[in-house]
């Protein structure tokens, strides 16, 4: 995983030596909305894992309520 990056700026390297400026500025703005896309898809899984951790803590209180009373 530590490889990514590095490989990633390689390729990238590799395609921008051969584009046209046209062509570099879309791919710009295409790694910019990936880069958008992405952002937004990490803040939904911690928000979705979040509310799922929050759901199961409130599950164990109200258990652990129960469990007192007997």
């Amino acid at each position: 995983m530590a490889q990514l990056p590095k490989l990633t700026c390689k390729n990238e390297a590799e395609l921008n030596a051969g584009f046209t400026e046209k062509q570099k500025e879309t791919f710009e703005k295409f790694k910019d909305c990936t880069s958008e896309l992405s952002c937004i898809t990490e803040r939904e899984a911690f928000s979705s894992g979040f509310i799922l951790a929050t759901r199961i803590m409130v599950e164990i209180m109200e258990g652990l309520g129960t469990v007192e009373e007997i």
